[in-house]
């Protein structure tokens, strides 16, 4: 079922779903046009404490691990003005740290010439609080009107 969704009217650099009620499983799509080179993180419950982990690859490349972040990194950085999308499987475990796959396609440069870039993401947020929000955030420049982010949930 529907839990929550946003789509931005003007230009902003956070996508922000919350109010989410209790389900122990999410699935949170995200679809978003940069105004500028940037990439995709991710918060849950606007926590920006150093509790996010993640183990990630581009383009199928070998594994790079982050520990003790703020942000959890799911999407990879874009081209000026190009579009991504982002799906990312949450298990919402009530009593224990909430574990997330996520998969991400970017467009890269327009045109058939020009390849997609891909990356994968395993994380996890260490934290036992049921996740009632999840914030979607532009690393380094803002994301552009129509931007969108849509979470489902099942128990």
């Amino acid at each position: 079922e529907t839990l929550g969704s946003e789509k931005l009217g003007s230009a902003n650099a956070t996508i922000t779903v919350d109010d989410l009620a209790e389900k122990r499983f999410l699935l949170v799509l995200v679809f978003t046009h940069n105004t500028a080179t940037t990439y995709c993180d991710m918060t849950m419950n606007n926590d920006g404490g150093a509790n996010y982990a993640t183990r990630r690859n581009l383009n199928h490349q070998s594994d790079t691990t982050q520990t003790g972040q703020t942000v959890m990194k799911i999407g990879e950085n874009s081209v000026a003005d190009a579009q991504t999308w982002i799906s990312v499987y949450v298990d919402n475990d009530p009593n224990g740290q909430k574990t997330i796959t996520a998969y991400c396609c970017d467009q890269s440069n327009s045109g058939g010439s020009q390849d997609p870039s891909v990356a994968e993401t395993f994380g996890k947020w260490d934290d036992t609080a049921v996740v009632t929000r999840i914030d979607i955030l532009a690393h380094t420049s803002t994301f552009k009107a129509d931007s969108e982010v849509i979470v489902l949930g099942a128990d």
